[in-house]
């Protein structure tokens, strides 16, 4: 239970680990300074206790390290390498501070009156078996412990979905207004729920991006600015927030950057990392959910993560349903290069194809949505459920080789194609009104809306502000949210853009390597081609102004070391070349 009063899960962890190395310690002195207890070594009672100790030595290391490893790596998971679960660890980490019971019922009955000496007569073995007796009991309560927390706690209050969809535009959903049919389900889902149509990333690149949605901060404040870094202790989790208000707490990700390892699993009593190769598809994604929630108890908090549409754009046969049939190239799969430089032997017509594979891309995760959610609605939790979905980034198609020389790629470039992103929420029994709301908003304030949901807003501070007022009058608080681009690393061109300011009439864009100013007119320019700052040179002044006010609230990020096997990872999904 201590984890409940305590920072965060490896926190505990280590709490129950030096508890139970101070017990063990202070039993030492019971076994070999009590009068009572034979210090012959070949008198079988001592051996019992020596044989006893000895393997309360092994299991107490063998924990003291499990703790160490998970406080060093962060993980807050299932301890599968072990093939023991969380609550069972929880229990043997309670084992140790039980040994001095059965040193204290040795005494007890030796100390005893008379007549309760004479009546049970108990030898030390026995003593020892009682002992062991109580330790179960104690253990059973560690393993009812965390239940009833989450029984006495989080009851009445509604289940939460967070559904992240790497790499989707928010333009070519249909409820976004998309021409082809990519989105069946989740245009069908949003009819009841209420859809944000400016939603923005805080910056186009996964771990960054997942750690703003996670913590409600600006990837300036969380510390994690590109793909590869790790998300430290030090933050605050919306897993741990919803710890302890009582929530069973699951996470399924779909590729390794967003793993434990890497400090994303913070939090989670139950975090699914674990597949072939670096990412997984939606199928297995969907399976693993739908599997989990057949035995799940209220409330839950799970987190879904989809890794297609993603490249490479290799759709299943019966989701390549966009190809025109008069297309007479050979693309049936595309892997953007790392530069994001598109292949100069490339035709107009072979974009047309590789946007088809992303956009069949987007159908077969829509699919796979589609099943989750008619699933979690068949099982009765529906309507006490609130579903985020939403998108870590977008993706630039081929709205920008002609003008970039870029194309099929996201990270990189700061306008709307990776920064304009589905938001989507739906709230039980439609305690909220439904519909769209126009505001400029941000996946960054999901965590701060949810915890408003439920009365705990005063408890944390985020960068994101809550949606939950500005739904109604669809007034919501920023004027200008500001994307910055992910850490730039060695293989990075100078003239990528740094920094872009946002507001529903104006971008602004900064480049300080050369230094260069970009402004576009998004009502009039939504495709942001033509750059307006010359004429424009006031609009200009101010958005910087607000950038560098912004910039000034945060402490410069420490970077960080990313070992071989990370840029071996990065490098096998296409980061690096």
């Amino acid at each position: 239970m201590l984890y409940y009063f305590s920072r965060s899960l490896n926190e505990s962890l280590l709490i129950f680990g030096l508890l139970g190395l101070l017990s063990f310690l202070s039993s030492i002195p019971v076994v070999f300074f009590s009068g009572r207890i034979p210090r012959a070594k070949k008198n079988p009672d001592f051996r019992i206790l020596f044989y006893s100790f000895f393997a309360a030595s092994i299991i107490l290391s063998i924990l003291v390290l499990n703790t160490v490893s998970a406080v060093r790596e962060n993980v807050f998971q299932d301890y599968r390498g072990w093939g023991i679960s969380l609550e069972f660890t929880f229990s043997l980490l309670f084992l140790p501070l039980g040994l001095p019971l059965v040193f204290l019922f040795y005494n007890a009955f030796d100390d005893a009156a008379p007549f309760l000496k004479n009546a049970i007569r108990l030898n030390l073995r026995m003593r020892v078996w009682m002992g062991v007796l109580a330790l179960l009991i104690l253990t059973a309560a560690a393993n009812v412990a965390p239940e009833f927390w989450s029984e006495r706690v989080g009851a009445g209050k509604p289940n939460i979905v967070l559904i992240t969809v790497d790499t989707l535009r928010a333009d070519h959903l249909g409820v976004y207004g998309y021409g082809r049919n990519t989105s069946p389900n989740i245009d069908e889902f949003s009819r009841s729920a209420v859809v944000f149509r400016n939603a923005v990333t805080p910056m186009p690149t996964t771990s960054p991006a997942h750690a703003s949605i996670l913590t409600g901060n600006y990837p300036a404040r969380h510390g994690v600015l590109t793909n590869g870094w790790i998300l430290g202790g030090e933050n605050l989790l919306i897993s741990e927030m919803l710890l302890e208000e009582g929530y069973r707490t699951r996470a399924i990700v779909s590729v390794t950057q967003l793993g434990s390892k890497f400090g994303f699993a913070q939090g989670f009593l139950s975090f699914d990392d674990e597949f072939k190769g670096h990412s997984q598809p939606s199928k297995d994604a969907s399976d693993r959910a739908l599997e989990w929630i057949n035995g799940a108890r209220e409330p839950f908090f799970l987190w879904i993560h989809y890794w297609d549409p993603h490249a490479p754009y290799a759709p299943p046969a019966e989701h390549d349903v966009f190809k025109n049939p008069d297309y007479a190239g050979g693309i049936d799969f595309y892997d953007d290069p790392p530069s994001g430089r598109v292949d100069e032997g490339l035709r107009e017509s072979d974009f047309e194809r590789i946007t088809s594979l992303y956009d069949a891309e987007v159908r077969y995760t829509d699919f796979e949505v589609g099943r989750f959610l008619r699933e979690l609605d068949s099982k009765g939790f529906g309507d006490n459920s609130i579903v985020v979905i939403t998108a870590d980034h977008g993706e630039n198609l081929d709205e920008l080789i002609q003008s970039h020389d870029f194309g099929f790629d996201h990270s990189k470039y700061l306008y709307d194609g990776t920064v304009h992103i589905p938001l989507i929420m739906r709230f039980p029994m439609q305690e909220i009104r439904t519909g769209f709301v126009e505001s400029q908003v941000s996946n960054l304030d999901i965590t701060p809306t949810l915890i408003d949901y439920l009365g705990s807003w005063g408890k944390y501070g985020f960068d994101g502000s809550s949606l939950l007022e500005c739904i109604d009058d669809d007034k919501c608080n920023s004027d200008v949210m500001f994307i910055q681009r992910r850490y730039q690393t060695a293989g990075d061109k100078a003239d990528y853009p740094d920094f872009a300011v946002r507001s529903l009439e104006w971008k602004y864009i900064l480049d300080e390597h050369p230094f260069r100013q970009e402004l576009y007119n998004l009502r009039d320019d939504p495709g942001e081609t033509e750059n307006v700052t010359v004429n424009n040179s006031e609009v200009s002044m101010e958005l910087h102004e607000k950038l560098v006010l912004w910039r000034e609230g945060f402490a410069a990020v420490e970077g960080q070391e990313i070992s071989k096997s990370t840029e071996d990872m990065l490098r096998a999904l296409g980061y690096l070349a």
